[in-house]
């Protein structure tokens, strides 16, 4: 053991003589770190964030659907606006938004039976601008 400690003291005494080696492990990840957190934003919580437009359409007047809708709504990474079919479609095919969601007719109640018969899952109907993938990703 005493050996052990008599290296380990050796090698903090040539590493402590070597001020670049002391600099190059010590300051250089710090101020590395410094600097991609400031080019980055830094987590100083003021940042703000860009919200994800994305346009929902509705065929179902359900509870379920509702519901969706309104998390959807309240989600703080998008800016879901609840629109018609016709007007997704054109928004969409005009790359003024990137994505679309369609909700259809009785989706509620088959997602309800959905639970417990998974062969038969509603689908719902996603539009998206090849040129925005990052926000069709996100949604």
């Amino acid at each position: 053991m005493k050996a052990l400690i008599a290296i380990i003291k050796k090698d903090l005494k040539l590493f402590f003589n070597n001020p670049k080696a002391v600099v190059i492990t010590l300051l250089v990840p710090i101020a590395v770190g410094t600097f991609m957190g400031s080019v980055t934003g830094g987590s100083s919580g003021k940042a703000k964030v860009n919200r994800v437009p994305v346009l929902v359409v509705s065929h179902d007047d359900g509870p379920i659907t509702t519901e969706i809708i309104e998390t959807i709504k309240k989600d703080p990474s998008l800016n879901a606006q609840v629109v018609g079919e016709k007007e997704a479609r054109t928004a969409v095919n005009s790359g003024k938004v990137g994505v679309a969601v369609i909700f259809p007719k009785g989706f509620g109640q088959a997602a309800t039976k959905a639970m417990f018969m998974p062969q038969n899952k509603p689908e719902l109907t996603i539009l998206s601008d090849p040129s925005k993938s990052m926000e069709l990703g996100m949604v």
